[in-house]
């Protein structure tokens, strides 16, 4: 006997509550031929392998959902272009407005000092 293994641990031809599921495993229903989803990366290919139909797509309506995604998209674009424009005409403005102050400062103490 093997020290520190229980009694019976060898025995084979027992029939009992071991470690035997009742239900088939996933590694068996594979086994016997049906794919898991998403086995195949294409989407069409995998319903196929699975005896499933895939439903054809209506090139129309397709297109059509391709243009108003795209329409979105420049309008999004549209927007952060225009709040880009105000946030640089804000910036510019501030630039401008700091410039003809320095300069009337400039010019006061010219006048002011008698330097001229």
């Amino acid at each position: 006997m093997v020290k520190g293994v229980p009694d019976g641990f060898f025995d084979h031809n027992k029939t009992g509550s071991g470690m035997q599921p009742n239900e088939p495993s996933s590694e068996t229903a594979l086994a016997k031929g049906s794919l898991p989803e998403g086995f195949f990366d294409n989407r069409d290919a995998d319903l196929r392998a699975r005896g499933i139909q895939p439903q054809k797509v209506d090139m129309n309506d397709a297109y059509k959902e391709f243009e108003k995604e795209i329409q979105e998209d420049l309008q999004e674009v549209d927007g952060g272009l225009e709040e880009e424009e105000i946030d640089a005409a804000a910036e510019r403005e501030e630039y401008l407005t700091l410039e003809q102050h320095t300069y009337f400062a400039v010019d006061w103490r010219v006048q002011h000092l008698g330097l001229v």
